[in-house]
C-alpha cells in the first residue's frame, strides 16, 4: 500500500520511510519535501499532462534531473554511477512512496505561480 505523505499545518514533519527504516522524508507546511532514502528503487511523475519542464544533466559521476510542473512545484534528484539517488527534494509537490521504495510526485491539487 502506497503512503502518500501530507503536508503539516505548520513546522516541518519527519515522516519514516517503509522501505528503509534508517530513512527519513521531511515536508513542512508548503509541502516542500526533503528525502534521506539510501534504498530508492524508483523516482517517478504521477501524470506527464502535469510537467511544463523536464531537464537531465550528466555531472561528472552521477546524472541530475529536474522536472518543473503546472503549478509552479519543482523536483529535484541526482543518480549515481551506481543507481542510488544521493539527492531527492521537491517544492510544492505531492508524492506517494511504495512500501518497495518507489516514490510518485505530482502537482499540488492547488495551483501555485509558476516563475
Amino acid at each position: 500500500m502506497k503512503r502518500r505523505l501530507v503536508a503539516p499545518k505548520s513546522g516541518t514533519d519527519y515522516i519514516d520511510l517503509p522501505a528503509n527504516p534508517g530513512g527519513e522524508a521531511c515536508i513542512d507546511a508548503q509541502n516542500n519535501i526533503a528525502i534521506k532514502d539510501s534504498k530508492v528503487r524508483f523516482v517517478g511523475v504521477a501524470s506527464l499532462a502535469e510537467v511544463v519542464e523536464y531537464r537531465i544533466a550528466a555531472i561528472v559521476d552521477s546524472v541530475s534531473h529536474y522536472v518543473r510542473f503546472c503549478n509552479g512545484g519543482e523536483l529535484y534528484y541526482v543518480f549515481n554511477q551506481r543507481g542510488e539517488v544521493v539527492e531527492l527534494t521537491g517544492r510544492a509537490v505531492t508524492v506517494s512512496i511504495s512500501p518497495q521504495g518507489d516514490y510518485i510526485f505530482g502537482a499540488l491539487d492547488e495551483p501555485r505561480p509558476v516563475q
